[in-house]
């Protein structure tokens, strides 16, 4: 078994920066492209054709198509559409761009490169500028209301199953239209504001780091720890929220730009691209589950 993982990643690294980021790309692509039928169905399609027929994948022309697909599913619900959905489709249109020219590995490491730094300096400008995260009003609202985090504080005793139902309900009594209610005191604690502090705190210090480490010039130190700043951060937010779209697309791009020298750090992309999957394991429901007994 590790005999064969081993001579399929060997057979995986002997094929051109193209070729690997295309057989990455369309799992991603027929995973967590979109969710609109118009543009599954073609995806599908030109996917399955890709797989079959190893020459289309490092076509430009394919690659143009299938963004155009996934432009237009962002586009008819751009105001409502997921984040992760238009950074798959700009990574797609890297691909065509890529294909067309001759060279086409330093265009899409350049693109990787650029595409990762500029999502997440956008990411902490957007926090920066939003007094709602800034005050950690945004973390304290998730963790109580938002099931992937208040799921796992009940499952770890941070949270209790009372408070986390009480929370619910005066929630309903308040966003509800015949409601005359003006304001309500959530059941909180101080552990769990804390926790939204620290949560703020670390959001915004991980994407700046991982900004700079992969805007600035390449020969520069700090591009350094681009590569393990952006498995530390997979790991650590989409582990707990799991928006393997992102997750996904992520991880593709890092291993792309990833210097080819560095064997070991492009095999934990790899593995991180598998292991995402794992992420959507409800351990917090199965620990509850268990705690409830028969």
């Amino acid at each position: 078994m590790l005999a064969s993982l081993r001579d399929g990643h060997a057979a995986f690294e002997r094929q051109t920066v193209m070729q690997r980021a295309s057989l990455l790309t369309i799992a991603v692509i027929l995973l967590y492209g979109s969710s609109r039928w118009f543009v599954q169905v073609p995806i599908a399609i030109l996917s399955l054709a890709a797989l079959i027929l190893p020459p289309l994948r490092t076509r430009a022309m394919l690659w143009l198509i299938i963004a155009c697909f996934l432009l237009a599913g962002v586009a008819v619900g751009w105001t409502h559409e997921d984040n992760h959905k238009y950074l798959i489709a700009y990574w797609t249109l890297a691909l065509a761009c890529a294909a067309s020219v001759p060279d086409s590995s330093h265009g899409l490491v350049l693109a990787a490169r650029l595409l990762i730094g500029l999502t997440f300096g956008f990411a902490a400008v957007a926090k920066l500028t939003a007094p709602d995260f800034l005050s950690g009003d945004f973390f304290h609202y998730s963790l109580l209301f938002d099931h992937r985090f208040s799921d796992k504080l009940v499952a770890l005793g941070v949270l209790d199953k009372a408070s986390q139902q009480f929370n619910e309900v005066a929630r309903q009594a308040l966003v509800s239209p015949t409601s005359e209610l003006q304001s309500i005191q959530f059941a909180s604690n101080a552990t769990v504001r804390h926790l939204a502090s620290a949560l703020t705190i670390w959001t915004l210090i991980i994407e700046v780091l991982i900004a700079a480490a992969f805007l600035v010039p390449i020969r520069w130190r700090a591009s350094r720890a681009r590569d393990w700043l952006l498995l530390l951060f997979i790991v650590s937010a989409y582990a707990v929220a799991p928006v393997l779209g992102f997750a996904t697309v992520l991880t593709t791009m890092g291993f792309v730009q990833c210097d080819p020298k560095r064997g070991g750090t492009r095999l934990a992309y790899l593995i991180l691209f598998v292991a995402t999957q794992l992420f959507r394991i409800p351990w917090a429901k199965l620990l509850l589950y268990q705690s409830a007994g028969p």
